[in-house]
């Protein structure tokens, strides 16, 4: 279990924030904990933030057990699954060079309605410039009506407002095309799994989720995983955050340690290891 001294007091913290010093063996110490609490044939979803890290831990517990009995590893993919469930297979979910095209599409169909904009609609470019626009926007957990909504209170003026109106058509139009279509970005996956986790996932016999070495987490996933935890408070999260030196202590609280702690994760130690990050980071 996890622990945190208050006031001399043990108090047990099932959404906590382990943030150890970095060059410690603070990973290996929990995979090992991990695979001892799967041994009890409980899942645990253990999740990275990159390639690198979730090609780490598997190696790691291919090295110390024959196999991944009770641990899935992977990244934030992995919890969407989970809430999503069978819900995922009911759009089809395009790669990038599809949605391309379809953005193409509706900066065409923009163009012939008058938007000067739109001049330049039949070039990749215009439709590349506006794919990155609308990722970034969804990674931000903005969908069309709230960018009407935020062009609306803005102070822009002129061929500004004029020029987000038109990026709010595209991505509105865009969405629609998609709908009719029965298809779906990667990127609204991410949505539609941080509006469902309103409700209670079935995550039986799930009862740990790890995020581990993350150092920022974008909008949408915190919207996520937020609504996640106010919903299933019976699964302990353990944040693993193994950076903690006096030279970036600063720069790790202000990208991940501060948005941990508004989502309702405590610092605290992992039971038996140090954690000078978590002391750190309350004084």
């Amino acid at each position: 279990m996890f622990y945190q001294n208050l006031l001399g007091k043990e108090v047990l913290f099932l959404h906590e924030i382990y943030y150890p010093p970095i060059k410690t063996d603070s990973r290996l110490s929990l995979i090992k904990k991990c695979l001892h609490h799967a041994s009890s044939k409980k899942e645990v979803l253990y999740l990275g933030p990159s390639r690198e890290v979730i090609s780490s831990v598997r190696e790691t517990i291919t090295e110390l057990c024959d196999g991944f009995m009770h641990i899935k590893v992977g990244g934030f993919e992995e919890l969407e699954r989970f809430i999503l469930g069978q819900s995922r297979f009911d759009k089809r979910v395009i790669d990038q060079e599809t949605s391309l095209l379809i953005l193409q599409k509706a900066c065409l169909s923009l163009k012939e309605e008058g938007w000067y904009f739109f001049e330049s609609a039949h070039t990749d470019g215009l439709a590349e410039e506006m794919h990155v626009m609308i990722k970034e926007m969804k990674r931000g957990y903005i969908k069309p009506e709230d960018l009407y909504n935020k062009i609306s209170r803005s102070s822009l003026t002129g061929d500004d407002r004029e020029r987000m109106k038109a990026v709010a058509s595209v991505y509105e139009l865009y969405q629609e095309l998609l709908s009719e279509k029965n298809m779906m970005d990667v990127d609204d996956v991410s949505l539609l799994a941080a509006d469902k986790a309103v409700a209670k996932t079935h995550l039986e016999p799930v009862d740990w989720i790890v995020l581990d070495g993350f150092i920022n987490i974008d909008r949408v996933h915190r919207e996520m995983l937020q609504k996640f935890m106010q919903n299933n408070k019976q699964i302990r999260i353990t944040a693993h955050v193994p950076f903690y030196t006096e030279a970036v202590d600063e720069f790790i609280r202000q990208e991940i340690i501060t948005d941990l702690v508004s989502m309702g994760f405590h610092l605290s130690a992992l039971e038996g290891e140090p954690n000078q990050g978590a002391l750190a980071a309350q004084d």
